[in-house]
């Protein structure tokens, strides 16, 4: 019998300047998402997009998320990978 598989898809999210405090950013996708923080010395965030049926599709979920919480996410984040 094979493990289940989590649901939906994953992506990282890396802080472009480990300096700077995305506490509220973060807090606000995991109101929706379950996030992790994977590496501490330059910040990267796993996020399962749950109702993401595609990479591509939860990249572009992310990123309009993002758009909702913060316009200038760009400045903080880089934009969004696919984890395959």
């Amino acid at each position: 019998m094979e493990p289940p598989q989590p649901k939906g898809c994953l992506v990282e999210l890396r802080l472009l300047e480990g300096d700077q405090d995305v506490g509220e950013v973060i807090e606000a996708i995991r109101e929706r998402y379950d996030v992790q923080l994977v590496n501490q010395d330059g910040p990267v965030y796993r996020v399962n997009i749950d109702d993401a049926r595609f990479p591509h599709e939860a990249v572009i979920t992310l990123a309009s998320r993002l758009d909702e919480i913060d316009m200038a996410w760009g400045e903080r984040f880089a934009w969004p990978k696919a984890i395959y």
